[in-house]
């Protein structure tokens, strides 16, 4: 009957879901999630203090992601996109990136994109090494 009504929506999918909800478990998978994301940016950020000293860094407060201001002493954050690529390591520049956090932003050359969710803290600490050894080879 449903699928005749409304043109056969994932009926399954929906009750699933709604289940997930009303037991509460939606609930406690959030709060996984958001204690997982909370180790991995914490190990992103402690890396980048590591190898980099005081670095600037925005959007540590949520999202996937964070932001960091490149010091003048390193390449533009496409050069650092560009090098880091060739130690398989993905950071993206803002550069030109119709994508930017606030369209007055200034210096979007300097502001690199790195993601941690998909990761896990050692993957993360190996990945801001390689990056760093980037950095310095490329200088």
């Amino acid at each position: 009957m449903k699928a005749l009504i409304d043109n056969g929506l994932p009926w399954l999918e929906q009750a699933t879901l709604a289940q997930f909800i009303r037991d509460g478990s939606l609930v406690s998978h959030l709060k996984r999630l958001r204690a997982t994301y909370r180790k991995r940016r914490d190990a992103l950020i402690g890396a980048l203090h590591r190898h980099f000293g005081d670095v600037e860094i925005s959007g540590a407060e949520s999202g996937m992601h964070v932001a960091w201001r490149l010091p003048p002493a390193l390449p533009p954050a496409q050069a650092v996109a560009l090098a880091a690529r060739a130690y398989g390591v993905g950071v993206y520049s803002l550069e030109g990136s119709p994508a930017c956090l606030d369209e007055h932003m200034e210096s979007r050359d300097r502001i690199l994109l790195l993601g941690y969710t998909s990761l896990t803290e050692e993957q993360i600490e190996q990945g801001v090494a390689k990056l760093a050894t980037a950095i310095n080879r490329g200088r």
